[in-house]
C-alpha cells in the first residue's frame, strides 16, 4: 500500500494541478495573460444579423483578437466544413477545466473531413493553455504546435474525470490526440471536456478535428506572453509649470482643446465636409486627431476613418472602408461608436446594435467591439486590426439596447467603457486588457457621457460640461465648457457632442538658447499663442514679422521651428566696451499695453541672471509694429574674443508683471527669442540694418536686404535650407565696399515647396563671419490646400482652401469634360481656411466636371461629380 500510494500520489496531484488552473507561473521577461470570450466576439458565419454585413462569406474564417500585447489570428478551414456559431454559454461543463463559468466558442462540422482551427500568434507566446468541451460521438480531435523558428512542442492533454470515455493518445509527445467515444455527452457534462496544455513556446497550434461531424467548444486561452502596457502613457502631455492643461472634445464639426478644471475652451480645427463628428482619439506622441463622421442620414455605407494632422493642419483619410481591415460594421457603420488612442495604436468601437426603427429594432443579440488599428513608422495604418474587447448591445429579444457607447479610454492598460444606453442598463465598465477580468460599476447621479483622458491618467466625463470621474461610480464638479474666443459653443438641441479625446498640449514659443539657461525642464521660457480667431490669428503680441510656434525646446527634436527675427542683425558684443546695443521690431495690437525685457548673458555662465537684464520696457499697443532700442550702458565681462554669447528677448501682457528675474517660466500670450552672439573686439566693416525674404505668387521668393559697407568688406553669401540647420550656397553677391549705404535684391525662381529657410553670410576681409538672421517662407502645395465637398454633389458643393493663403486671390472657374467654362469668381482669401461655395447651376447635367483654381502664377483642378 505504502509503495502504491507515493507512486499514485504524484499522479493525482498533477492530474488536480493541470486540472483545476490553466495559468502556469511564467518564465521571466513573460506576463500571464488571457483571451476572455466573455469579453469579445468571435464573429459567426450562421447569423444573418452578422452575415448580411460581412463583405463576404469568407469574412468571419479568419479573425484577430488581442491577448495581452499579443494578437493572436483564427483561421477557420476548410469553411465548407465548419459553421461559426460564435461564443456562447451552452456549454455549461466548466468543472475542473481551464476555463471558468462563461461563454465559449461553438464550433460545428458537417462530415467526418479534417477541419482545422488554426491558432496564430503575433510572437511566441509560452504555456498556452484551453480547454475543448463536448468531444463524444467518435469525434476525434488533434492538437499539434510550433514555435517561431518552425520547432514542433511538446502538447500535454488529459481528461478532467477519470470516468470519461475520451481516448487520449500522444500526451507528452509533439502530436496528441483525444478521441471520444461512440456515445454523445451533454453540455452539462464534463465527461466530455480536455484540458491541453503546450508545454514551452509556441507561436502556432493547429486544432484538427476529424472522425466524426458535431459540435465542439473552445474555452477561455490563457498563456505567459511578452510586453507589457505603459504606465503613464499620455505624460508627454503633461504641460509646462505655470501651464493650463487641456483634453480635446469635439462639438458637431468644430473641435476644441478644454481646460477641464473650468471648462474654458480654445478652437483646434473644423471638418468641413459634415456637420456631426465622432470617434474622437488624439495621439499626443505625432499629434494627429481621429475620428468618424456621424449622424448622417445613411450610415450604414459610411465605414471611413479620417485624421486631421495638428503639425500640417491638413485633414484627410486614413482607412477609406474599415471592413478591408477586418472590421465589421452594421446599420450604424462606423458612426455612434467610439475611439481612443493608446501606446501607438488607434482604438475604434463599432456599434453592434440594429437600431430604432424598422422590424427587429434591437433585436440582433450582438456585440458592440472595440478594435485596435496599429501603424507604421510613416503613420499609415497597417492591417489587419485586432478585435480588443466585445460588449452585449441587445438581448436579441426586446425592443431596447442595453449597451450603447458614450466613449471610453485607455489608462495603463485598463480600459474604462462610459456605458450611456439610456433604455438598459448603464455602466461604468472596468476592463483589464491583460488579465481579461471586468468590473462594472452603477452610476451615481450621473450619465457615462464622453470620455476625456488627461495628462496624469485622470478621466473626464464630457458633455456641455466637464467632471473628473472618481474611477467608481460618480463624477465630480461640473465646469460647463466654453469658448471665450470663439467660435461659440452651441447649447441645447443645436449642439451634439460626438466624443472627446486625451490630452493636448498646444504648440508653445520656446527660448532656443541652450539648456543650461532654461535649467528647469518644466519651466522653460515659453509662451502659448493661444487661437483668438477661428481664421488661425494665433497672436497679436510678437518679435518681429512671424511667430514661431514649436512643440519642444530647441535640441529635444531636429525638426522644430528656431527661427527668430524680432532683430534685424545680431550686434557683436566687445568684452572691452563693457556696453550692448540692440534695435528689436515687436507687435502689439492687443488693446492693452505689454512689458519687453531682455538680458545679456555678459558673464558667460551659461544662465541669464537678472543682473544682465535692461529695464523692462512698456510697449504699447499700437496697429503697426514698434522698434525700441535695448541697452545695456554697462556689461562687465571676462569674455574673449573669439567666444560667444547668448541675448534673450521676451514680450508678455503688462499684466503679468514680467521683471528681470522671470527669464524662464510659461506666460500665455507673447513670443521669446534667443539670439548666438559673436564676442569680437574688432571693428567691423560693415553693418547690416535689414533682411527680408517673401514668396512671390507661390513660385519664386524675393529676398532684398541693405546696409552699410566699409572698406574690407566682399560681399554676401545668400544661403537656403528646408530644415533651418543645414545649408546650402544659393548665391553669391560682391559687396561694394566702401563706406555707403547700399541696397540689393534677389530671386530664387525654384525654391523648394513648402517651409524653407533663407540667410545671408557677411564677408570680410578680416574679422570674424556673421550671419544675417534667418527668414522663413512656404510654397504652399497648392494640391494638398484644395478640397471639394461633398463630392459627388447634386445641387451644391464647397471648395475649401487651406494653408497659408491669408491674403492671397484665388480665381475659381469650372469646365465641362470639353473644357467649356460654365462659371467664374474672384475670391480674396480672408484667411488660412475659406469655404467657398461653388454657383451649381440647375441646368448643369449629371456628369464629370472640373474645378480650376488659380492663385498667382500656380494652378490646380479637381475633378467634381454631379449625381442628379
Amino acid at each position: 500500500m505504502k509503495k502504491t500510494f507515493t507512486l499514485n500520489f504524484p499522479v493525482f496531484l498533477v492530474l488536480m494541478l493541470v486540472g483545476i488552473s490553466g495559468q502556469a507561473q511564467c518564465p521571466a521577461g513573460y506576463t500571464a495573460a488571457e483571451l476572455n470570450w466573455d469579453h469579445l466576439d468571435f464573429l459567426p458565419s450562421n447569423n444573418t444579423r452578422y452575415s448580411t454585413y460581412y463583405p463576404s462569406a469568407a469574412f468571419p474564417y479568419n479573425q484577430n483578437f488581442a491577448m495581452g500585447t499579443r494578437r493572436v489570428n483564427f483561421s477557420m478551414a476548410p469553411a465548407a466544413n465548419i459553421t461559426l456559431n460564435g461564443e456562447n454559454g451552452v456549454n455549461t461543463a466548466h468543472a475542473l477545466s481551464y476555463a471558468t463559468a462563461g461563454d465559449d466558442v461553438q464550433f460545428t462540422t458537417a462530415a467526418a473531413t479534417s477541419t482545422t482551427i488554426t491558432m496564430t500568434f503575433d510572437a511566441n507566446v509560452d504555456t498556452a493553455s484551453f480547454s475543448l468541451f463536448d468531444i463524444d460521438a467518435s469525434q476525434r480531435v488533434n492538437v499539434v504546435a510550433t514555435n517561431a523558428a518552425g520547432v514542433s512542442q511538446i502538447i500535454r492533454m488529459v481528461t478532467v474525470v477519470g470516468t470519461s470515455g475520451i481516448v487520449v493518445g500522444g500526451s507528452g509527445t509533439i502530436s496528441a490526440t483525444a478521441t471520444g467515444p461512440a456515445t454523445a455527452y451533454a453540455g452539462t457534462d464534463n465527461r466530455g471536456t480536455i484540458n491541453v496544455r503546450v508545454q514551452g513556446a509556441a507561436r502556432q497550434i493547429i486544432i484538427t478535428l476529424s472522425n466524426a461531424a458535431g459540435d465542439v467548444w473552445l474555452s477561455d486561452i490563457d498563456a505567459c506572453i511578452t510586453g507589457t502596457f505603459p504606465a503613464n502613457y499620455q505624460q508627454i502631455s503633461r504641460p509646462f509649470t505655470g501651464q493650463p492643461q487641456y483634453v480635446v472634445t469635439v462639438v458637431n464639426n468644430n473641435i476644441y482643446y478644454v481646460d477641464p478644471t473650468n471648462g474654458r475652451g480654445y478652437f483646434l480645427f473644423n471638418e468641413p465636409a459634415h456637420n456631426r463628428l465622432n470617434s474622437l482619439a488624439y495621439d499626443p506622441y505625432d499629434r494627429v486627431v481621429y475620428y468618424t463622421f456621424s449622424l448622417t442620414a445613411n450610415p450604414t455605407p459610411d465605414k471611413t476613418l479620417k485624421k486631421y494632422d495638428v503639425d500640417a493642419k491638413t485633414i484627410s483619410v486614413v482607412i477609406p472602408n474599415v471592413n478591408t481591415f477586418g472590421i465589421p460594421t452594421y446599420e450604424s457603420g462606423v458612426e455612434s461608436g467610439a475611439a481612443t488612442f493608446y501606446n501607438g495604436s488607434l482604438y475604434l468601437g463599432i456599434e453592434g446594435y440594429t437600431g430604432t426603427s424598422g422590424t427587429g429594432s434591437y433585436a440582433a443579440g450582438r456585440k458592440s467591439t472595440i478594435w485596435k488599428i496599429d501603424f507604421d513608422a510613416a503613420g499609415n495604418a497597417v492591417p489587419p486590426a485586432t478585435q480588443v474587447w466585445g460588449v452585449t448591445a441587445d438581448d436579441g429579444t426586446n425592443a431596447q439596447n442595453i449597451h450603447d457607447w458614450s466613449d471610453f479610454a485607455i489608462s495603463n492598460g485598463v480600459l474604462t467603457d462610459f456605458d450611456g444606453s439610456q433604455s438598459g442598463q448603464v455602466d461604468f465598465y472596468s476592463f483589464n486588457l491583460m488579465t481579461g477580468n471586468r468590473v462594472n460599476y452603477v452610476p451615481a447621479g450621473v450619465i457615462p457621457r464622453q470620455v476625456s483622458i488627461g495628462w496624469d491618467e485622470r478621466i473626464y466625463n464630457v458633455d456641455a460640461a466637464i467632471s473628473l470621474y472618481n474611477g467608481t461610480t460618480g463624477v465630480g464638479t461640473l465646469n460647463t465648457i466654453f469658448a471665450p474666443l470663439g467660435p461659440t459653443i452651441p447649447t441645447g438641441a443645436s449642439a451634439s457632442w460626438g466624443d472627446a479625446a486625451g490630452p493636448y498640449r498646444p504648440f508653445l514659443d520656446f527660448g532656443d538658447a541652450p539648456a543650461t539657461y532654461d535649467p528647469d525642464p518644466w519651466s522653460p521660457a515659453c509662451h502659448d499663442t493661444l487661437t483668438p480667431t477661428v481664421a488661425n490669428v494665433r497672436t497679436r503680441l510678437k518679435l518681429g514679422a512671424d511667430e514661431d510656434v514649436e512643440w519642444l525646446k530647441r535640441g529635444f527634436t531636429t525638426v522644430e521651428d528656431n527661427f527668430e527675427d524680432g532683430l534685424a542683425f545680431v550686434p557683436i558684443f566687445s568684452p572691452i566696451s563693457s556696453s550692448y546695443l540692440a534695435r528689436v521690431t515687436v507687435t502689439n495690437n492687443t488693446g492693452s499695453p505689454a512689458t519687453l525685457c531682455a538680458w545679456l548673458d555678459f558673464n558667460g555662465n551659461g544662465f541669464f541672471n537678472p543682473g544682465e537684464g535692461i529695464t523692462p520696457i512698456t510697449v504699447p499697443s499700437a496697429a503697426a509694429p514698434q522698434s525700441f532700442w535695448m541697452s545695456w550702458p554697462s556689461a562687465p565681462s571676462p569674455l574673449v574674443t573669439g567666444s560667444y554669447t547668448y541675448l534673450r528677448i521676451r514680450i508678455t501682457s503688462s499684466a503679468y508683471n514680467m521683471t528681470t528675474a522671470n527669464s524662464t517660466g510659461y506666460y500665455d500670450m507673447g513670443e521669446v527669442e534667443d539670439y548666438r552672439v559673436i564676442v569680437d573686439n574688432t571693428v567691423l566693416q560693415m553693418n547690416l540694418s535689414e533682411f527680408d525674404a517673401a514668396v512671390d505668387d507661390n513660385v519664386r521668393v524675393k529676398m532684398n536686404w541693405s546696409g552699410n559697407e566699409g572698406p574690407g568688406f566682399l560681399g554676401y553669401d545668400v544661403e537656403r535650407s528646408t530644415d533651418g540647420t543645414n545649408w546650402e550656397h544659393f548665391a553669391y553677391v560682391e559687396g561694394v565696399g566702401h563706406d555707403q549705404f547700399q541696397e540689393y535684391k534677389i530671386v530664387d525662381h525654384a525654391p523648394y515647396r513648402g517651409t524653407s529657410y533663407y540667410r545671408l553670410r557677411l564677408n570680410q576681409s578680416n574679422g570674424p563671419v556673421r550671419y544675417s538672421n534667418i527668414r522663413p517662407v512656404k510654397i504652399v502645395d497648392m494640391s494638398r490646400a484644395m478640397v471639394l465637398f461633398p463630392n459627388p454633389a447634386t445641387d451644391h458643393a464647397n471648395l475649401v482652401i487651406a494653408g497659408g493663403v491669408r491674403g492671397k486671390v484665388a480665381q475659381i472657374f469650372i469646365t465641362d469634360i470639353k473644357g467649356n467654362r460654365l462659371a467664374e469668381q474672384k475670391v480674396t482669401l480672408a484667411d488660412d481656411y475659406n469655404i467657398i461655395a461653388l454657383p451649381i447651376q440647375r441646368s448643369w447635367i449629371r456628369g464629370m466636371y472640373f474645378v480650376h483654381m488659380r492663385i498667382g502664377e500656380s494652378t490646380t483642378s479637381a475633378k467634381l461629380v454631379l449625381n442628379r
